[in-house]
Order: C-alpha cells, then sequence, then structure tokens
C-alpha cells in the first residue's frame, strides 16, 4: 500500500506538468494573436511581444518554484570524468539533427516562423525564456518528481525515452516525420541532464539549438 501511495503521488508530478504546460500556452496567446493579426504596427507588436514575455516569465518562476520544492535526483553512477566532452558531444548532436532532411515541417513550426515574420521580437522568446520553461518542466521537474531515484542504467534511459516522447508529442503529431526531431531533440537533452546532474547544461544546450533554428529562419 505504501509503494502505492509512493506511486501515484509521484505521478501527480505528471498533472503539474501538463498544468505548467497549459500555462505556458496561455502564455502564447498574445503571440498567436500576433501572428493571426500580420499587423505591421511597431507598437502594437512590441506590448504583444512586451505581454507574452511578461506571462512566460512568470511561468517560469512558478516552475522554477515547483522544480526548487524537491531535493535532485538520485543517481547510482558517477558523473563522467569529462563532462565537458559529453556536452560539447551533445551540441554537436543538435547542431546535425537540425540540418538533417526531416521532410514535413510541423505545425508548431510553421507557426513559429510566422511569428518571427511579423514579429521578430519574438525570438527573445524562442531562444531565451522557451528553452528554460521547457527544460523546467520535461527535465526537471520530470525528473525530480516522477523519477527521482535512478538505481540503473535501464531506469535512466526508460526515463530519458518517457520524457523525449512526452516533449516530441506536445511540439507536434510524431505521425510526422519531422517531429521525430523533437523527439531525437528530447533524448539528447535529458540524457545532457542526466550525466551532468545539472539543469543549466540542458538548458544552454536547448538555447543553442533553438538560436540555430532562429538564424536559419532569418538566413
Amino acid at each position: 500500500m505504501s509503494r502505492l501511495k509512493r506511486i501515484l503521488s509521484r505521478w501527480r508530478g505528471g498533472v503539474m506538468m501538463v498544468w505548467l504546460f497549459f500555462l505556458d500556452s496561455l502564455a502564447a496567446e498574445p503571440m498567436f494573436f500576433l501572428a493571426w493579426l500580420k499587423t505591421t504596427n511597431l507598437t502594437l507588436q512590441i506590448a504583444l511581444t512586451a505581454l507574452s514575455v511578461l506571462l512566460t516569465v512568470g511561468v517560469i518562476a512558478i516552475a522554477w518554484w515547483y522544480y526548487r520544492k524537491w531535493p535532485p535526483i538520485r543517481r547510482f553512477f558517477k558523473t563522467p570524468k569529462h563532462v565537458k566532452v559529453w556536452w560539447f558531444g551533445g551540441a554537436a548532436l543538435m547542431v546535425g539533427q537540425a540540418w538533417l532532411p526531416w521532410g514535413e515541417i510541423p505545425h508548431n513550426q510553421l507557426v513559429i516562423n510566422r511569428l518571427l515574420h511579423w514579429a521578430p521580437g519574438m525570438a527573445i522568446i524562442f531562444v531565451v525564456l522557451g528553452p528554460m520553461l521547457e527544460e523546467f518542466i520535461f527535465r526537471g521537474i520530470f525528473f525530480r518528481r516522477l523519477l527521482p531515484v535512478v538505481s540503473r542504467w535501464q531506469t535512466g534511459l526508460v526515463g530519458v525515452l518517457i520524457s523525449a516522447l512526452i516533449f516530441g508529442s506536445l511540439h507536434g503529431s510524431l505521425l510526422i516525420w519531422r517531429s521525430w526531431s523533437y523527439v531525437l531533440a528530447g533524448v539528447i537533452l535529458a540524457n545532457t541532464y542526466l550525466i551532468t546532474a545539472d539543469l543549466r547544461s540542458s538548458i544552454v544546450l536547448h538555447m543553442l539549438n533553438n538560436l540555430i533554428s532562429v538564424l536559419l529562419f532569418f538566413i
């Protein structure tokens, strides 16, 4: 009975992840409204961009509070000696997967491209704030709340795959081949978090990936 209670208690974290993702979607509404308007009015663009930034920062603060609420994950393996090698390897994989011929562009990326076209200032959300929030939700809270103990490499592997699949499915339909690029990115980011035991590593890696996407769009 105590084990069942422990499992149910952990999976409340899943509800919390959905709730935070819902708040993130609400914070993005000014962006979608701006994309729908397709206006060149600079004042309106700045106002809606600022509103979306403030709302996203608020959701990040909530996610950070939940993240800090629980202790760090317990890993029954040592951090590799050459962590920088792992980090740069992950960065190379993130950059490499961005250039792969994934085919059809998912709806999520089409919306982002439209937003960047009408309001380039939204890049601050895609490059800085978005990665921070998503890492708190899909890596930080996911592992601290749902998988706080990584006793064996198999446990870590299952956690990485589940985290990556959730991350990918919420960015686009997995029936579209291109959406699996998000799953691959999720695997790299979750693996980076587990190896370094430092959420800042996956945040920086996520920012790098999104920065490359934004630069490719403008180029």
